[in-house]
């Protein structure tokens, strides 16, 4: 009966997201994106040991039902910047600029959640996040050139 206690996962997931473009004179294309997710939703985790020697396996259990906590939403505004260079005979050339986190935001999206010293930490998240971390990526910038023929 312990695997029955608070399992049960009655949250919501939610996302949205919002984007759109615009062509500039002499051809630049300017576009933004933002969008939106719910945080994680967890539980707070506890250990049991069994005693040394016993035949028991040590139990790893919610202490509360899922949901009691819940990181912060994440919401990440990008833009992109592109012109694209015709070169005759259908061939061209497009050169991109992007901004990912333009408001270098760093909601923490994944923590400790099993009780002790480190509870509520910052950890690896089964997403990845920034270097393996439980944390948003920061701004970054890309630049592509494609040819196209």
């Amino acid at each position: 009966p312990n695997a029955e206690i608070n399992t049960a996962d009655d949250t919501w997931t939610w996302i949205g997201k919002v984007s759109g473009s615009y062509t500039f004179p002499w051809g630049i294309l300017g576009g933004a994106s933002y969008s939106i997710r719910n945080g994680s939703r967890l539980a707070r985790q506890v250990q049991i040991l069994a005693p040394s020697g016993s035949s028991i396996s040590n139990l790893v259990v919610n202490a509360e039902p899922i949901g009691s906590l819940s990181l912060e939403n994440v919401g990440l505004f990008d833009l992109r910047a592109a012109k694209r260079f015709g070169l005759g005979s259908g061939r061209s050339f497009e050169l991109r600029l992007d901004c990912y986190n333009v408001m270098n935001v760093n909601p923490v999206t994944s923590i400790v959640t099993r009780a002790g010293p480190t509870f509520g930490n910052a950890t690896a998240s089964e997403n990845g996040g920034q270097n393996g971390t439980g944390l948003t990526p920061p701004r970054i910038f890309g630049l592509e050139g494609r040819f196209t023929f």
